[in-house]
């Protein structure tokens, strides 16, 4: 049974949010790099962060796809 469209909605800007997220975090290390602090453990845990949200942007799409098929 596929998510209704307002939650559905709901998945997507928080994904969205996630990402714009991710963007700042990953200026942060880049400049965090830039000045020689050692950021190893902050980009595994961005590494692992980033693979959760395209699981879940993939998730999204599969959804919208079958609530699609069924209108």
């Amino acid at each position: 049974m596929p998510l209704p469209p307002e939650v559905l909605e709901d998945i997507k800007g928080k994904i969205d949010a996630a990402e714009e997220r991710v963007k700042e975090i990953e200026d942060v290390l880049a400049d965090l790099r830039a000045t020689g602090v050692g950021i190893g453990e902050q980009e595994e845990r961005l590494k692992a962060a980033k693979e959760d949200l395209r699981h879940l942007r993939l998730f999204y799409e599969r959804q919208s796809k079958r609530v699609g098929a069924t209108s």
